[in-house]
């Protein structure tokens, strides 16, 4: 028995955990219950060790082939190890950039060679490496599932709390300060992601949420702003009315979606009140039929590639 407890004494730890911790601890919990992880490998020759194992291997989705994101872990993304008799497939792969430079794509066209099946997410990849190989568009990949199946999936819970939700991948001074208008006008607080409150008294945060409550916050959402391509996935998913403002540096593949979902009407102009966007409803009878389309296409890449 310790001291404390000797002398009688009840003690706590003051809990200050900073948040940005809380949220890392929360994903990895999530990612132990809800995904399969093979080992952990930090070379490259132990990635190549570890994928004999299997007999197909998918690469994607998002920014896998960004190399000033992905560094010198490039060659772990583009598959090229010495030796493998997998088939090797890319399933929503982006460069994140509408051009990139003549050395970067002379390597990222050398080490596609190593691919069976190709797909990307934005038209902008497709014009990069179209004319060298077979590449389809697909969908990203969390726009695979059904709003019922994301529920299921994680258990999802119905909230009655009326708010505008922020997700912003950047700080927008046009976001925030289009959110607060709006936050006025509908009368409700404002939910965000970021440490930082911007929203004054109506603003409350929820920076620390793992995966299930981020996709339980867009589900119950009566309104949504974001700068994110993930917001704007989910906004959609869930069917919510929402303002899209154009991500400064990585935005095709915003654009990408909306023009596929006819949405570029929900791209933020500040040459426009709000009061058009609250007005203007998505007609969602309509976004769900385009978005089933591309659903199917994408779906039958994975099954196609798979069958080889």
């Amino acid at each position: 028995m310790d001291s404390s407890h000797q002398c009688g004494i009840k003690e706590k730890i003051i809990n200050n955990m900073p948040k940005a911790i809380i949220k890392k601890n929360r994903f990895r919990n999530f990612m132990n219950k809800k995904t399969q992880l093979t080992r952990k490998v930090k070379t490259i020759n132990e990635v190549e060790t570890e994928c004999k194992e299997y007999d197909n291997l998918v690469f994607g989705s998002d920014q896998i082939w960004a190399f000033d994101i992905t560094k010198d872990s490039k060659d772990v993304y583009l598959a090229n190890y010495n030796t493998y008799d997998e088939n090797v497939i890319s399933y929503a792969a982006s460069i994140g950039k509408e051009t990139i430079s003549k050395d970067n794509k002379e390597y990222l066209i050398k080490s596609l060679k190593n691919y069976s099946s190709i797909s990307v997410r934005e038209e902008s990849a497709k014009k990069i490496i179209g004319d060298k190989y077979n590449c389809e568009i697909v969908l990203d990949p969390t726009l695979l599932l059904t709003s019922k199946e994301w529920e299921d999936s994680l258990q999802l819970e119905n909230k009655n709390n009326k708010y505008i939700l922020v997700y912003m991948l950047d700080h927008s001074d046009a976001l925030t300060n289009a959110a607060k208008e709006i936050g006025d006008k509908m009368n409700m607080k404002i939910i965000h992601f970021n440490n930082i409150n911007r929203f004054g008294k109506r603003g409350v945060s929820k920076s620390a949420a793992d995966p299930r409550k981020f996709a339980e916050l867009f589900k119950n959402a009566s309104f949504v702003l974001t700068n994110s391509f993930h917001g704007l996935a989910f906004s959609i998913i869930f069917e919510k009315q929402f303002i899209c403002f154009l991500h400064k540096t990585k935005s095709t593949r915003q654009e990408n979606l909306l023009k596929k979902l006819e949405l570029k009407n929900r791209i933020y102009d500040d040459k426009t009140g709000m009061d058009i966007y609250l007005k203007e409803k998505i007609d969602y009878n309509k976004t769900k039929k385009l978005l089933e389309k591309e659903r199917k296409q994408s779906l039958d890449f994975i099954d196609k590639s798979l069958r080889k």
